[in-house]
């Protein structure tokens, strides 16, 4: 049974840990400038090369991926497709993903989606990790 517990633990730890090649960014609220997209107060960004057609990796068009707690989300198209073909088990990052307020007062209730904070400058920071 011990050893059950040992390697279902195992298993899930490869699942949310980022490879060891990757560069990692831990990120605060408290430090950054911009609008905080997310509802937790900070987290590690990293990127991961996805192979380009010939099985090369292609620069800038790395997987990038939050981790906060014991999750890893997605923030990036590539990060989705990743994680469609090979399983990873990271999660959507619209479990995380902070709510524009001041916008959706704005718009009202007749708004037929949520706005959120923009994602854009988190994916810049993880896309400079590519390498």
């Amino acid at each position: 049974m011990k050893s059950l517990l040992i390697a279902a633990l195992a298993i899930f730890l490869a699942a949310i840990a980022p490879p060891s090649s990757a560069e990692i960014k831990y990120i605060a609220q408290e430090q950054y400038s911009g609008q905080w997209p997310f509802t937790v107060p900070n987290g590690r960004i990293a990127c991961l090369l996805e192979p380009g057609w010939r099985g090369d990796p292609a620069p800038g068009y790395g997987s990038v991926i939050f981790f906060a707690g014991n999750q890893t989300y997605m923030l990036n198209g590539t990060a989705i497709a990743a994680n469609q073909k090979s399983n990873y088990h990271w999660k959507p990052v619209d479990e995380i993903w902070r709510v524009d307020e001041k916008l959706k007062k704005e718009l009202g209730s007749g708004a037929n989606f949520v706005p959120r904070i923009n994602l854009g400058p988190m994916i810049d920071i993880g896309l400079k990790l590519c390498k």
